[in-house]
């Protein structure tokens, strides 16, 4: 019996796409020995289209203020909850754990905490204390 395998590309400056030279390999689950996906062997030219991507946008998140970059990330956490069980079976697929310790140990730290949660006077961390200036109770003395 054949499957098909799933194949996954490399996400990079808002669009998918294959390995520059076109290389793959094949994702095993660790629990079965089966390959489930093939997946891009980058190399260099996609480490370099990456970080030419991720430095282009840079200058655009840096200039947000404290409160636009919270609505962002908790914005991507909500699609993280509304998608914990989909990404709880990736999970399991790409490591082999159990799915009960993976919904426990690795998701759970995600889809426990609801937005209201993440609001509070202290919700962006250091970053937010720096750019409001004060102290970065994370630094030493």
């Amino acid at each position: 019996m054949s499957t098909e395998l799933r194949r996954l590309r490399n996400y990079i400056d808002g669009e998918f796409r294959d390995a520059a030279d076109g290389r793959t390999t094949e994702v095993v689950n660790p629990a079965t020995g089966e390959a489930y996906a093939t997946a891009p062997l980058s190399g260099q030219a996609d480490i370099d289209a990456a970080m030419a991507a991720a430095a282009a946008a840079f200058p655009a998140w840096r200039d947000t203020t404290p409160a636009e970059r919270q609505k962002a990330l908790l914005k991507i956490a909500d699609a993280f909850e509304e998608r914990a069980e989909e990404l709880i079976a990736a999970e399991v697929e790409n490591t082999g754990k159990p799915i009960g310790l993976t919904r426990t140990e690795e998701i759970r730290r995600w889809s426990t905490r609801s937005a209201s949660s993440r609001c509070g006077p202290d919700a962006g961390g250091p970053e937010r204390r720096r750019v409001h200036g004060g102290p970065d109770l994370h630094d030493p003395p």
